[in-house]
């Protein structure tokens, strides 16, 4: 919580030009299951967008037939709603998850956005009936890398925003359920520092655009602290989705909560104008193509880390009981 409340030096990163813009982070409309990657199943089971291959970590003693299969995306169902100590049970947790969640086509618009037959993401929590102090954290399956595989833009409005100076606003759409709980949501930047942004409790019915405004921002560019930084080979900042929280005080209700997440936007000012970046005399990258050998080993040491998770799992999925209809019958 003390994290929370010291967001007032967010991502004061470095300097930044004058010109404010507004992106969305991560839309959950758009991470539908629209590919088929998992054997024995008929139905798309993740997102075709942001998949991630991980089969090169998993090491040479897998067939080909499961190498194929180890593939994750950001698809909603494949998100993970972890729980603090004093509430992590068993129970708790199973019941603690994600899932797809179709708004109805008779729902009304929001602030000017088309609501009806839009897919959010559903958030179902169990938190303890005693008085603990819990909090549940709501996280992507995997790290999100700010440079793909294939493509270094891969998750450009899927959890992450490139060239971010500093940030002025934050905004979350959601479903609160009059729930009296706080909620967060986790930004970490290109220096790997991860900022808790609490944008108010869920204690609404209906949909909210809830917002945060960076207390330290300054709109007169005569008043910024203003210096000059080298060009290249400094790759531009970012700022990547790292999840949401929601908390639980002690003396607030306890039991089953569920609310609804539509998007996150950010409203931050340019890091580098674009002329600072493609316009040169010299095309410095053909020359000595640093930011290319920066990427590549970020991306690598990115995909290790989602590997060493997933292949655990992959390995616990082959494992489970796929009995459907059990014989009971004494022998």
């Amino acid at each position: 919580m003390k994290r929370c409340l010291a967001t007032a030096a967010l991502l004061a990163l470095s300097v930044s030009v004058a010109v404010a813009d507004q992106l969305a982070l991560i839309d959950f409309s758009k991470l539908t299951r629209d590919i088929q990657v998992r054997q024995g199943s008929n139905e798309p089971d993740e997102n075709e967008a942001t998949v991630v291959d991980y089969a090169e970590f998993a090491g040479s003693t897998f067939p080909q037939a499961e190498l194929d299969q180890m593939k994750v995306s950001l698809a909603i169902p494949n998100w993970d709603v972890l729980l603090s100590t004093s509430a992590r049970t068993i129970e708790n947790q199973r019941l603690s998850v994600t899932r797809e969640a179709t708004v109805s086509d008779a729902a009304r618009d929001h602030e000017g956005e088309q609501m009806a037959g839009r897919m959010v993401m559903g958030v179902r929590v169990r938190f303890p009936e005693a008085q603990f102090n819990a909090f549940a954290r709501i996280e992507p399956p995997f790290d999100i890398p700010a440079f793909g595989q294939d493509d270094e833009d891969q998750f450009k409005g899927f959890g992450v925003i490139k060239n971010v100076g500093v940030i002025k606003e934050v905004e979350a759409t959601l479903f609160g359920g009059n729930f009296p709980y706080g909620f967060a949501v986790v930004l970490v930047d290109s220096n790997g520092v991860e900022r808790q942004i609490f944008m108010g409790n869920l204690q609404f019915d209906g949909w909210r655009r809830m917002s945060w405004s960076n207390p330290n921002y300054i709109t007169d560019v005569r008043h910024q602290e203003i210096s000059r930084l080298p060009l290249y080979p400094n790759s531009s900042p970012f700022v990547k989705l790292g999840g949401f929280i929601i908390y639980r005080d002690s003396q607030q209700v306890g039991g089953d909560a569920v609310t609804y997440i539509r998007d996150v936007k950010v409203t931050y000012d340019l890091a580098l104008l674009e002329s600072q970046t493609t316009e040169s005399d010299i095309i410095h990258e053909d020359i000595w193509g640093i930011v290319a050998e920066r990427q590549n080993a970020r991306t690598r040491a990115e995909l290790q880390r989602v590997a060493n998770t997933q292949v655990l799992r992959f390995l616990e999925r082959q494992k489970l009981d796929t009995t459907t209809n059990l014989d009971t019958t004494t022998p």
